[in-house]
Formats: C-alpha cells, structure tokens, sequence
C-alpha cells in the first residue's frame, strides 16, 4: 500500500497528539492515586516547595549565565522547522520546498515528531522563533529536574535523598550545556522520568487507570526519539526489580492477574487503544531501521582504545566492533577526560555516585541501587554499541543526557547517606541527641554547597560564549547570518538553498538548491514568484556542491552578504536568469 506524499505526517501527528492529550488527561483523574503514592512515601505538601528549590536554581543559572546556542549543526533548525510545519498543517516532515505556512514536498526525518511538537506547542504560544524552541528546551530541562526529585523520593522514600538527586541534575554541565540547543535527548529524558514515576503508580495502586497513565506516558516518550524504544525493556526490568514481593512474584502475579481478567472488556479496550497510538512510532522505527541506516554506511568512527590505529570503518548501525571502538572513551567521559574538547563530566560527581550505589547496598536499599543500576547501564550498552555513540564523535556527547537521571539519583543519595553515615558515628560517639542532627546537617550541607564549586570549576566549558565554540563555528555563523539578514530578501521571492527548513522559520519561501537545475521546476518558478535567489550557505563550501556551478551558469547580484574568519563569503543573492 502507497501512501500519498505526507500522510505519514498526519498518522505520526495523530498518535502523538492523543497520546500527549490522553497522558495529561488521565494524570489530572488519576490524580488522588498518584497523591496517595506520594503521600505513602512520607512526601507532604511542603515538599513541593522543596521540589521547586532545584528548579529555580537550574532557571537562575540558565537565565544569568548560560549562553543560548545551537550545536547541532542545521538539525537545529530541522527539528524547529517541522514544529513549524505541523502547528500550521499538522505534518511534522522535513520541508524541502514550502512556505512558512505550508510545505508542498518534504521527507520523513530521522527522529520521530515528539520534540517537534513541543516545539509547536512554543511556537503557538510565543511566537516562531529560535528563542521559543530555546524555552521549550529549557522547560523540559527544568521539568526533569522537577520529574528527578519526585522519582527519587517515590523510590527512596527521602526527601533529603530526593532534594541532593534533583540538586545534582541541575548542576550537571551536560545538562546546562544542552538546555537550550534544539535535541530531542533531553525531551526523551523529560518524558522517560514522567514514565518511570507512572511505573511507580501503578506498581502501588495496581489499578486500570495507573495502567492507562503508564502506558499513554510511556507512548509519549516513544514518540520522543526511536533510540527511546531501548525504555521499554529498561521499564519492564524496574517493574521486577522494584516490586514489592520481589522479581520472581512480580511476573507470576502479573500473568495471574492478566489471566484473571483477559476478558475484561476495559482492559482490552485500554490496550487496544494503547496499541492503535503506539503503531505510528513502532512504524516510523521500522522504516527507519531498514530503510535510512542512520547514516552509518561508510562512516569512520575512532578507536578510542587503540592508539597505533586511529579509526575503522562502521559496519553497522550497532554491533559489538562500534562497542569495542567507543568503550574506551565512554568510560573515560565520566572521569572528566575531554574537557579541551568542551565535554565535561566531574569525576567528582561520578566519585559521589558510587559512594552512593555502595552505601544504599550497606543501608538495605540494594534492590533501588540494582534498578538504577539497570536503567543506567542499558542505556550506556545501547549508546556504547552505537556507532556514533561515542562522547567525542562530534557532538554526540548529548547522548549522555539520558544516564543523568540514575546518575544524579545516585549521586544525591550518595551525599544524603554520606550525612547519615556520619549522623550514626556522631549518635556513637556522644550522647547529646543534638550532635548527630547537626553533624547530619552539616554534611549535607557541606557537600551540597560542593556541588556549585565543581560547577564553577567547570564554568570555562559550560558558560562558553557561542563564538568561541571550536565545532561549526562557520555553520553557526551562517545560520546568524540568516536569521540576521533574511529580511532583507523580499518576501515574495523564492530561495533556493541546501537548507530549506532554516529560511521557513525565518519566513521565507524556500526550495532545495537541486531543483535550480530542475528545468521544469526553474520555469515554473519564473513564472510564479515575483524573484529568485541563491543561498550561498554553508554547504556551499564543501567539496561537490551545487553553488558554483549555479555561480557560473546566472547572473547574480548581492542582496547580503557577510565574510567568515576563513574567508569564504556568505549570501544570497538574486538570480537573474
């Protein structure tokens, strides 16, 4: 069966949509049940003010200090321009030839829909520009640190525990580093929270609707990024890990209870529904898998533990020899070993992090470090494995983003039991009941006021200025030119450019630069647009580009331009045939 040229689109967009809506919708009536979890864990309402505390420092820090940027080359404005297209048309595609408002011919791109619906949602409410989808970005940076806090204090039951954890992430360099550019890694990390703590529910109340909150949270985070199908083995294993009765009771009580009730008409309705908006994604996986490849074919990656040869050629998307290329340095990262190459991880925080697994083995919390443990190593095997997912191919450190809540829960509960460790030596050591409270405190204290001293001492990589980032410092330059001069092209013209989704979101009509030499297309475009003109744009300067034969085949005439450091010219410029 052949679907018309974006229909797909509109399937993705549906899914997403009734899963976002269904998410939120059963959340709010399934709310008494989560409060009740929560309130069986000891949280109060005071603790909701304590869960704000991190937040409005990560929002301090990001408001005053860091500078917004975009890292990813043009997947920036990709992602950006389908949040574009699907809050005007409902299609979320890569637009090669379209207006602002509308796209006639595009591609499904190689992340499903979900951060460009956040976007949209930006776009709808504060208007089309870059510095919405930096807010989106951030919201869902301060969202993880809230989901860290309640997630930890689900799990642990503490909230001093809860407090450090959700501390932690929002100190994390990685994660202020990524808080603005345009990536779906931290809206997978957003939703996987919102789904690991529906788990939690509905391992507590074991009910038909914290079954339907946990399934609709985790088809939001599906639709996130097609690495995010790697959450569904991870959450079936907390399920059996953290179950009350233990691993063995949690599946035999599970398939019990599904053998109880496989005629119950709600059940089967729920996971038909969940099955019905899941398909979309499942689909775009499948497609994605065999047919796009990720790009993997004839791609160098290092050997980062061999030092007589440097790269080898990938020979699949994942498989064993990417492991063995990419360990070396995936291990490295968490001893902070690349900070000349602005990727920087605290050894400190990996040091608190282990104290804190082995002292929740020697306060009898082992079976939560084994869950953390799980969420964090599978993630680490499945990016390890992958052929770009190496922390020093380019800048795909961000991948990392998706360890950092166990990592932070370990970390903050290594402090907090740090503290009580020293509260139990201090009861020991005297009588006075004030003692161990105030040496508790004062540990507390002491290490989480350590944490901004790593922060600062790491402030050279984090609170870097744009301009004096060594990646794609032409690409970004490039891309303020646009969004700096595309104004002065007028309105009605059509752009022809390597980049069309970049020139849509600065309200320009834009088409790909292979259709100048599409005879049929060039004529019609004479005939339907006022002016056309050439983006002289990054791709430009790369060997095999289109743009200079196009220089020597029309007459051109500057409408802006501007000189980069190497000395190539950007601009654009009018055709005249």
């Amino acid at each position: 069966m052949v679907l018309a040229e974006g229909t797909l689109e509109y399937i993705y967009t549906a899914g997403l949509l009734v899963s976002f809506i269904g998410m939120i919708v059963i959340a709010v009536w399934n709310r008494r049940e989560i409060g009740r979890v929560l309130r069986d864990s000891g949280f109060r309402r005071k603790d909701l003010l304590l869960a704000i505390v991190p937040v409005a420092v990560f929002i301090l820090i990001l408001a005053i200090v860091v500078k917004p940027t975009q890292l990813l080359f043009f997947d920036d404005a990709i992602y950006q321009a389908m949040g574009l297209s699907l809050l005007h048309t409902g299609q979320a595609w890569m637009c090669n030839f379209g207006t602002p408002n509308q796209c006639f011919s595009g591609q499904i791109f190689h992340e499903p829909i979900g951060l460009s619906f956040n976007i949209a949602i930006g776009f709808l409410l504060l208007g089309v520009h870059r510095m919405s989808a930096y807010a989106v970005q951030a919201t869902l940076a301060a969202l993880s640190v809230f989901m860290t806090f309640i997630v930890a204090f689900a799990l642990l039951k503490d909230r001093r525990s809860a407090f450090l954890s959700a501390l932690v992430l929002a100190l994390l360099p990685i994660i202020l580093v990524w808080a603005y550019p345009t990536n779906s890694d931290m809206a997978t990390l957003a939703y996987s929270l919102v789904s690991v703590f529906m788990l939690i529910v509905l391992m507590k109340r074991k009910n038909l609707l914290s079954l339907a909150a946990f399934l609709f949270s985790l088809s939001v985070l599906l639709y996130m990024k097609v690495d995010a199908f790697v959450y569904v083995p991870i959450l079936a294993l907390l399920y059996m890990i953290l179950y009350e009765k233990g691993t063995i009771k949690s599946v035999s009580e599970s398939a019990r209870s599904l053998y109880d009730n496989i005629l119950n008409t709600k059940l089967l309705l729920l996971i038909l529904v969940f099955i019905l908006i899941a398909y979309p994604t499942v689909m775009f996986a499948f497609y994605n898998s065999s047919s796009d490849g990720y790009g993997y074919q004839g791609t160098s990656i290092q050997l980062t533990c061999n030092k007589t040869v440097s790269y080898i050629k990938a020979n699949g998307t994942i498989n064993v020899e990417n492991f063995k290329a990419n360990i070396c340095a995936n291990l490295s990262f968490w001893a902070n070993s690349y900070t000349k190459q602005q990727v920087a991880q605290p050894l400190y925080l990996t040091i608190l992090a282990i104290v804190g697994a082995l002292l929740m083995i020697a306060f009898g919390k082992g079976r939560i470090m084994a869950a953390l443990a799980i969420w964090f190593g599978v993630i680490f095997l499945f990016y390890t494995a992958f052929y770009a997912g190496s922390v020093v191919y380019g800048v795909d450190w961000r991948f990392m983003i998706s360890l950092m809540a166990p990592f932070a829960i370990l970390a903050g509960t290594g402090i907090s039991d740090l503290s009580k460790a020293g509260e139990v030596l201090a009861s020991k050591a005297s009588k006075d009941k004030r003692l161990p409270m105030l040496c508790g405190a004062a540990i507390s204290i002491a290490l989480g006021a350590s944490l901004f001293y790593v922060l600062y001492s790491n402030s050279a990589y984090v609170f870097i200025k744009p301009s004096a980032i060594q990646q794609a410092g032409d690409a970004r330059f490039y891309e303020n030119f646009v969004y700096n001069s595309s104004h002065l092209i007028p309105s009605g013209c059509l752009v022809y450019t390597y980049d069309p989704t970049l020139f849509n979101i600065n309200n320009r009509t834009a088409t790909q630069m292979s259709n100048i030499y599409n005879s049929s297309f060039f004529n019609a475009s004479k005939a339907n647009y006022p002016c056309l003109v050439l983006d002289k744009g990054y791709w430009c300067n790369t060997p095999g580009n289109l743009c200079t034969q196009a220089e020597h085949t029309y007459n051109l005439t500057s409408i802006a331009n501007a000189t980069y450091t190497n000395g190539f010219t950007y601009g654009f410029y009018r055709i005249v045939p």
